[in-house]
């Protein structure tokens, strides 16, 4: 029996780890710490539990910590240092690029790279960067270059700008980032992202609920609405909420 594929598996590097908290994420998204990893304790949890192989990331906060060109420079170092540890256990690793988001250029920079010269399997996109979420028309750029490519997407959780008013106290995992995910992908689908790029996603589904298949578009809308452009004061269709789901 062959064993699993670990598509969400996130890696550190000492020098990562360092910006991090010279940035001020001392606890991570609330975390009481930053973990230690290693290739080594990895493969040997995998080994453990089954998994033939699994796709590095890095996980939220991400690499930008506010300077555009430190997280230009950050996202190509986690890059490198992830594309290395997938050559030195082939067969056990792949990687998900970091991208240097909100910042376009440097992003659709960074996808090429990743991409035609690391051989990245694909790209880790957080569901929001200092309050800019993936729906932002600014962004289209990005996901248009990556529906170009077919590119394989994994949307991450981030904490939400407001996390101060909302997670209680706690750990933002534990709350925030399952209604950040909800937040995320209803801004892609309703903002039109999702009919503009069409690419592979994977990611957490935090709250969404299965397209409603009520057969009588009144219950949820006046009319048909494209998938492009929903207007903010009109609910999307029956129909159009489900072309959205089938395009993501």
């Amino acid at each position: 029996m062959a064993g699993f594929v670990d598509v969400h598996a996130h890696f550190l590097t000492d020098a990562y780890v360092a910006r991090a908290r010279a940035a001020g994420h001392d606890v991570p998204d609330g975390m009481p710490g930053w973990p230690r990893w290693s290739p080594d304790e990895h493969l040997e949890l995998m080994d453990r539990v089954g998994i033939d192989s699994a796709v590095l990331s890095v996980s939220s906060p991400g690499v930008h910590f506010g300077d555009d060109n430190a997280a230009r420079a950050l996202a190509r170092e986690v890059n490198e240092a992830g594309a290395q540890i997938v050559r030195d256990h082939p067969g056990r690793f792949g990687l998900f690029a970091s991208l240097p988001v909100p910042d376009v250029d440097d992003a659709l920079a960074e996808i090429g790279y990743a991409l035609d010269t690391l051989h990245a399997d694909g790209v880790l996109l957080e569901t929001n960067v200092h309050g800019v979420y993936l729906g932002n028309p600014a962004l289209e750029p990005v996901f248009a270059e990556l529906a170009r490519r077919h590119a394989t997407v994994l949307l991450h959780p981030a904490s939400p700008p407001c996390w101060q008013q909302t997670a209680l106290g706690r750990p933002r995992p534990m709350i925030e980032f399952i209604f950040d995910t909800a937040r995320a992908v209803t801004d892609l689908v309703l903002g039109g992202t999702f009919h503009i790029s069409p690419s592979r996603g994977r990611g957490p589904g935090g709250l969404l609920e299965p397209p409603t298949t009520t057969s009588d578009p009144a219950e949820v809308s006046t009319g048909e609405l494209p998938v492009e452009g929903w207007p903010v004061e009109g609910r999307p269709s029956a129909a159009a909420v489900r072309r959205a789901a089938r395009a993501a």
